[in-house]
């Protein structure tokens, strides 16, 4: 009886890893999408802001970020 208990206890602990294995990866997923759509509405808005009418250190950071990211991808 007790060989029987050991074969049900072991596959019971081989069920709860699982689980919690597949609830890590969700959670890491969700994590990412989170962050995904952070990162998209952060660049959304900033997008936004460049529309409306800059003050004088807004332009001239504008410019020194285009200077910027024309450095980097040439």
């Amino acid at each position: 009886m007790k060989a029987k208990d050991a074969i049900h206890d072991t596959v019971g602990s081989q069920e709860r890893r699982s689980g919690m294995t597949m609830f890590i990866i969700w959670l890491a997923i969700a994590i990412f999408l989170f962050f995904i759509a952070l990162e998209l509405g952060v660049s959304y808005w900033l997008n936004s802001e460049m529309d409306e009418k800059l003050s004088k250190p807004q332009v001239m950071l504008h410019n020194i970020r285009e200077k910027l990211v024309r450095k980097r991808v040439s």
